[in-house]
This record gives structure tokens, sequence and C-alpha cells, in this order.
């Protein structure tokens, strides 16, 4: 958690994210507990089809090319197709989040 910021890629809720969640503070810590939690504001975010994903946010956010990110993801989650809806979202750690061109949007 000792970063900048981060790209998150989770299934897509049901309900879109809407735009006034942007900015706002949240609390993050690993599942496992392994490093201090720390906070971060989601400076964005987008909602594509799992074989929309390119690498350009697969490689930071898992390490992976996105072409093994998605037959990974399709085999560890047996529901999961090509068209299935994910979320990728942005976050900046809270120290640096007010340092960004994305932080200063017009509502």
């Amino acid at each position: 958690m000792d970063c900048a910021g981060f790209i998150h890629i989770a299934p897509a809720p049901a309900t879109p994210v809407p735009e006034s969640k942007l900015n706002q503070a949240v609390f993050i810590e690993t599942e496992d507990r392994s490093h201090p939690g720390k906070t971060f504001r989601l400076t964005d975010f987008l909602r594509i089809p799992l074989r929309e994903l390119r690498s350009v946010f697969t490689v930071p956010s898992h390490g992976l090319e996105a072409e093994q990110f998605i037959v990974n993801y399709i085999a560890a989650n047996p529901a999961a197709f090509l068209e299935t809806e994910m979320a990728i979202y942005f976050y900046l750690s809270e120290s640096d989040a007010g340092n960004t061109a994305t932080n200063n949007r017009s509502p």
C-alpha cells in the first residue's frame, strides 16, 4: 500500500457507480492485512466488457498482460464470459490526490 496510486479491476456493480463518488476519500486495506491500510481517493472509473480490457490496465493492476488476465479471470470465475461487465477503478493516495488535474473536474 506504499504507493501513490493504483488501478483496481473487479466485476462491475449491478448499479453503475455515480460520478458523485469521484474524489471521495476511501480507507483501503489488503484483504490479508499484510500492510497497514491507507486512505485513497477514487479519481476515475471505467466500465467495459472483459474482452475490452487492455494491458495498460491489467499490467499495473495484476502484473499480467490482458490476454492472460482474461484467461485467468474466466478460469477462476466460471460464470464469467467475454461480455462480462468489468469496472476499472483508478485511485490516488490521499496525500497525492490534490496534485492532479483529474481532481479538478467541473460539476
